[in-house]
């Protein structure tokens, strides 16, 4: 007797995107399907037109108790889901905070630098003031000395406060994302090295 059989079975997948965890099989819903084909060996022939004995079936199962398989899957599924929306939502809270610390920084960068460009502004007036007093002799060395050395200071200080304003601009890039150089500066540097 010769038979052959063809068991089909279909399995679902399921998961959430975005978690980076793998997808888990379930069990639930599971189909199968059978199917059967049996033929009688040929007997010796006693008539011309005798028909072959075939035999087709299908079977379709479908279980009807999964053991809380399925709930169980969905409870997974739905606490990772919850757990990614966590870390996304913390996430954005810290780039946000990251983002609004760098421009309160820049603001305050920003007021320094031109609270000491005045500051040199001045300090370069005294010192005129007092060159002039000495050229007609009516303020002594140690005053031009000490003009001079507040117009280094405040130039020094005017120097520090650009510096920490190009440290505050490149941190608020850094905190949005925005790239440091743009491409003509890379390849400037790549040539150098």
């Amino acid at each position: 007797m010769s038979m052959f059989s063809v068991l089909i079975s279909l399995r679902f997948r399921c998961g959430s995107t975005g978690t980076g965890l793998p997808p888990t099989s379930s069990l639930w819903p599971r189909q199968s399907v059978k199917l059967q084909n049996r033929m009688s060996p040929p007997r010796p022939v006693r008539s011309t037109l005798k028909p072959a004995n075939i035999w087709c079936g299908f079977k379709v199962a479908f279980p009807l108790f999964d053991s809380g398989l399925r709930s169980g899957a969905i409870a997974r599924a739905s606490s990772q889901r919850l757990k990614a929306e966590a870390r996304r939502t913390a996430l954005r809270n810290q780039i946000e905070q990251q983002v609004l610390s760098a421009v309160a920084e820049l603001q305050s960068a920003k007021i320094r630098v031109e609270t000491f460009r005045q500051s040199v502004a001045e300090a370069q007036l005294a010192l005129l003031d007092e060159q002039k007093k000495y050229d007609v002799g009516k303020s002594t060395i140690n005053d031009l000395l000490d003009a001079e050395a507040a117009k280094l200071i405040a130039d020094s200080q005017f120097s520090q406060a650009l510096h920490e304003q190009l440290i505050a601009i490149s941190n608020l890039k850094l905190a949005a994302g925005i790239p440091l150089l743009n491409e003509n500066a890379k390849n400037k540097t790549r040539k150098q090295e």
